[in-house]
C-alpha cells in the first residue's frame, strides 16, 4: 500500500514540475517529504530607462565622392605622357596625361594655309563684285553677268567659313590631345600608360572630389512615407573608430527598386580633412519623431502600447516568441519571481529590438536566458542590478518587534 502511494506521489509531483532534479534517487524513505523549494534561476536584467521620444534607424552602406568624373580623350592616339599616379591629389586645370599631337598639329597647319586662300578668294571676289555693281549701275554689263558676279563672291565666302570651321575643329582637336583636370580632386583610378593607344571616349582616369561624401541607403516604404518626421541623421564609419558626422538628405527617392522593393535615400556628409575616404563602410542613423498608434482610442493599442511614443530599446535575447507573439520576462523585486509581458516589436537596430507596449520605466527586465524561464519562476539578477538591488534591500525599513522597557 505505502508502494503504491509512494509511485502516485512521485508521479503527481512529475506532472506538476514540483520534483527536483534528481528526487527520484532519494528512495522510498523520502517519498513522504516536502520537495524543497527550487532554488532562484541567476539572470542578467536590466532596468527600462524613460520611454524614448524618437525612433533610430540604422543602415550600412558605402561612402562615396559627392563629385566624380570619369575622364576620357576625345580623339584618338598614342599617349606620349601621364603625369599623375593613383591617389595623387590634382588641381583644376592640372595636366593629366598628354596624346602625340604631331599629326594634329601637321592638320591645324593645312586647314590655316587653307583658310589663308579662302581669305584671298574672297577678297578677290569681293573686289570683281563691288565693281560689278557699279557697271551694273551704269548698265556697262548685262544683269547675268552682274549674277555671276555676285554667285562666285558668295561661294568665295562660303568656302572660306568652311576653312574657318574647320580650323576650329584641328585647333579643338588639338587642345584635346592634352586630357586636363576639370575641378580640384583625387585621382582614384588610372587606365592609361604611355605609349598605349587610346579610342576616344574610353575612360583613362577617374576624378573624385572628396571634401563631400555621400552615401546611399535602400529604406523601406514605410520609411520613405515618413520623411517628413526625420530630425537628425549621422553616419558613422567603422574605420575612423565610429566617429559621427552629421549628415543632410540629399534626396530621396519616390520609384521603388524592382529588384529590392526598397527606396533610395542619398545622404551627404562635409569632409573638410580628407579622412573620410570613398569606399569606406558607414552607417548611416535617422532619427525621427516617433508616431502615436494609429487609432489610441482602441483598447487594445492602449493596453498594448501604452501612452504615445513609449517605446523602448532592449536587447534581440531578451525576447521571447510564443505563437506568433513577442514577450519579455518582467521581475518583481519583491516576489523575487518573473511574469510574461506582451510587447510589439518596430524594428531591429544593430543587436537590439525597439519594442513598444505597458512597460514603465524602472521596471527589471530579464535579457538573456528567457527560453529557461516560465511564469512565477524565481529569478536572481547577478549583473549590476543585483548590486543596487542589494543596496535597496539594505537599506529598506525592517519590522522591529517592540519590546516593553520594563521586561
Amino acid at each position: 500500500m505505502h508502494s503504491t502511494r509512494f509511485r502516485i506521489t512521485i508521479s503527481l509531483l512529475s506532472l506538476f514540475g514540483l520534483l527536483a532534479p534528481g528526487a527520484l534517487l532519494l528512495g522510498g524513505c523520502a517519498a513522504e517529504e516536502e520537495p524543497e523549494e527550487p532554488e532562484a534561476r541567476p539572470a542578467k536584467m536590466m532596468e527600462l530607462s524613460a520611454p524614448l521620444e524618437t525612433v533610430t534607424y540604422r543602415f550600412s552602406a558605402r561612402a562615396a565622392a559627392a563629385r566624380r568624373s570619369v575622364l576620357a580623350f576625345r580623339v584618338p592616339g598614342e599617349v606620349q605622357t601621364v603625369s599623375v599616379e593613383l591617389g595623387d591629389a590634382v588641381s583644376t586645370g592640372q595636366e593629366l596625361a598628354r596624346l602625340d599631337d604631331e599629326d594634329y598639329r601637321y592638320k591645324v597647319g593645312e586647314v590655316s594655309n587653307k583658310l589663308a586662300a579662302a581669305e584671298a578668294a574672297v577678297a578677290e571676289a569681293e573686289s570683281h563684285y563691288r565693281r560689278g555693281e557699279e557697271l551694273y549701275a551704269a548698265e556697262a554689263i548685262s544683269s547675268t553677268e552682274f549674277d555671276s558676279l555676285e554667285s562666285a563672291y558668295r561661294q568665295a565666302v562660303a568656302t572660306r567659313d568652311g576653312a574657318r570651321e574647320g580650323l576650329n575643329q584641328a585647333e579643338s582637336a588639338l587642345r584635346d590631345t592634352v586630357l586636363e583636370a576639370p575641378f580640384d580632386g583625387v585621382i582614384a583610378a588610372r587606365q592609361v600608360d604611355p605609349h598605349e593607344n587610346v579610342a576616344p571616349e574610353i575612360p583613362a582616369f577617374i576624378l573624385d572630389d572628396p571634401a563631400e561624401i555621400d552615401i546611399t541607403v535602400a529604406v523601406s516604404e514605410r520609411f520613405v512615407a515618413h520623411r517628413d518626421q526625420i530630425e537628425r541623421v549621422e553616419v558613422r564609419l567603422e574605420a575612423l573608430e565610429d566617429e559621427a558626422y552629421p549628415a543632410e538628405v540629399v534626396s530621396i527617392g519616390t520609384d521603388v527598386d524592382p529588384v529590392t522593393q526598397a527606396y533610395p535615400v542619398r545622404v551627404r556628409i562635409e569632409n573638410p580633412d580628407m579622412r573620410v575616404l570613398p569606399g569606406m563602410t558607414a552607417e548611416v542613423t535617422f532619427e525621427k519623431r516617433a508616431r502615436a498608434p494609429a487609432d489610441p482610442a482602441r483598447a487594445e493599442d492602449a493596453e498594448l502600447h501604452g501612452p504615445p511614443r513609449h517605446s523602448y530599446l532592449v536587447p534581440v535575447t531578451a525576447l521571447f516568441e510564443e505563437d506568433g507573439t513577442a514577450f519579455v520576462w518582467r521581475w518583481d523585486p519583491e516576489s523575487r519571481t518573473v511574469e510574461r509581458c506582451e510587447v510589439r516589436t518596430e524594428g531591429l537596430e544593430k543587436d537590439e529590438v525597439r519594442i513598444r507596449n505597458g512597460l514603465r520605466p524602472g521596471d527589471l527586465i530579464v535579457i538573456a536566458g528567457a527560453e529557461y524561464l516560465h511564469d512565477g519562476a524565481r529569478v536572481e539578477p547577478h549583473n549590476d542590478v543585483a548590486q543596487r538591488d542589494a543596496a535597496q534591500r539594505a537599506t529598506a525599513p525592517r519590522e522591529t518587534e517592540e519590546h516593553d522597557a520594563d521586561r
